[in-house]
């Protein structure tokens, strides 16, 4: 099956660029000199919106965004767009000159994924952000700016443990500035939460029951502590702590630190980090 992509008609400060459809009825984005495609879902599985604003928040069922229950998005209307399908905000500069674009994907497994594509129509720079689970962006903000954005991953216990624990932590804090230190900032969160995921002993009783019986919240919060203590090389602690819970969780929390390295669910193109 051919992709079909959304025609555009960008109307420029200096100049207008229409978007001229190719063979295959590509449509392409051009935008000071940046090209970019935009493809029209063809199942019911996949979407496109508008975003108004960078701070949007999706909701809905099994990965398919409700518009309705979401904040800050316009569905992409059927016919050729325009510059008036564009809300333009602030983001690169305090001049509201971005526009941006979501594209999503469910999964049959009640998965989804999700890029974020956000662009400077005075530039054309642009920044593509992918999220997993219908996730909104964790901008990281300081003074009242967008300096960058928490990049994050998706975990939880293995199959056995009926996916216990599953949430999105911190990878990395990726920065706007090439000078700045995204690391040390990682680092101060990693800190943070780490203490944040302090267990109290009625929850640590909650860790020795049976993996199916575990209390959901009790799940996320160990994990939590496990992960962030294992990247803060804090190994006596999780190691006492892996001490007090229960065989089966013990297990296969060991198998989730030796995994640690393995590749993470959320991207960021056109940053530094």
């Amino acid at each position: 099956m051919r992709s079909i992509f959304y025609a555009l008609t960008l109307s420029m400060a200096t100049h207008t660029v229409l978007a001229e459809p190719s063979r295959d009825e590509a449509y392409v984005l051009q935008i000071s000199g940046t090209s970019l495609r935009i493809e029209r879902p063809v199942s019911s599985l996949e979407y496109v919106y508008t975003v108004k604003t960078p701070f949007f928040e999706l909701n809905g069922t099994d990965g398919v965004i409700n518009p309705d229950r979401s904040k800050g998005l316009k569905p992409f209307s059927d016919e050729q767009l325009s510059i008036e399908d564009f809300a333009r905000f602030s983001f690169f500069s305090k001049e509201p000159t971005t526009i941006g674009f979501l594209q999503g994907r469910a999964g049959a497994t009640g998965w989804s994924s999700q890029m974020l594509t956000l662009i400077d129509t005075s530039t054309g720079k642009q920044v593509q952000v992918e999220l997993t689970n219908m996730e909104s962006p964790k901008w990281i903000i300081q003074e009242g700016t967008i300096i960058g954005v928490e990049k994050m991953r998706w975990d939880s216990l293995g199959w056995g443990s009926l996916s216990l624990g599953l949430a999105p932590r911190l990878d990395r804090c990726v920065l706007f500035d090439k000078g700045a230190d995204g690391a040390a900032m990682t680092k101060s969160i990693h800190q943070s939460r780490f203490k944040e995921a302090a267990l109290e002993e009625n929850e640590i009783s909650e860790l020795q029951k049976p993996l199916s019986e575990i209390d959901r919240k009790a799940g996320r919060k160990f994990l939590d502590r496990i992960y962030y203590g294992t990247w803060l090389g804090k190994d006596r602690e999780v190691a006492d702590l892996l001490g007090r819970v229960g065989d089966q969780l013990r297990v296969e929390a060991e198998s989730f630190i030796r995994g640690l390295n393995g590749p993470v669910l959320t991207t960021v193109s056109g940053l530094q980090g």
